[in-house]
């Protein structure tokens, strides 16, 4: 059973954790909606490259955030055994962005798509079955999208805006173990006396 102050310190570190899972979020959602504002606009100069390269950029906002969120998911590991680890991988809670960040792991930029009519980004499934390094000792790539059928799309901005619960919940569920434990005034206290980093 973790201490208060072991309590507290967790609680700390995940809700840092948090903040910059959310400014991530905000930043990857502003990105992809910024690729619009090329839509019409003259340029002087590399007049068709501008949307070329805010797709590009928007694409690695996208994967920096995703290995945020896999980093979140190694934190609440090593929470154990407060929180059931399992329960809240990327595997079980958003299959397609671990499949998307596995995919540019091994393999650098997938080729995404921009959509204006919905101001999205999407990338096919089956490009990221060419893509990534499904062999070996990996996963299946079917476990990534079970139900995947030819010509499915991920959408970006979609899956991003939908992961927010993933990271709220487990901050939720932490505090609820700890508090449950300890009382809430005892973690405040204990977290006064404290700082992110040991």
């Amino acid at each position: 059973m973790a201490t208060v102050q072991e309590a507290a310190q967790e609680l700390i570190e995940l809700e840092a954790l948090c903040m910059n899972l959310r400014s991530r979020r905000s930043e990857c959602v502003g990105k992809i909606k910024r690729i619009k504002t090329t839509d019409g606009t003259s340029y002087f100069l590399a007049d068709s490259d501008i949307k070329y390269l805010r797709i590009f950029e928007a694409q690695w906002e996208v994967y920096n955030y995703i290995n945020t969120l896999h980093a979140l998911w190694g934190f609440v590991v090593q929470c154990d055994p407060y929180i059931d680890g399992s329960q809240y991988s990327l595997m079980n809670t958003a299959p397609e962005l671990l499949a998307l960040r596995n995919c540019m792991q091994h393999a650098g930029p997938v080729g995404v798509n921009y959509i204006a009519a919905q101001n999205e980004l999407a990338v096919s499934v089956q490009r990221l079955k060419q893509r990534g390094d499904w062999g070996g000792t990996h996963r299946p790539f079917s476990e990534y999208f079970p139900a995947s059928q030819k010509g499915d799309l991920l959408f970006l901005r979609d899956s991003i805006q939908r992961s927010e619960t993933f990271y709220k919940s487990i901050a939720a569920e932490l505090e609820r173990k700890h508090t449950h434990t300890h009382s809430k005034q005892a973690l405040t206290q204990a977290a006064q006396n404290l700082s992110l980093y040991r």
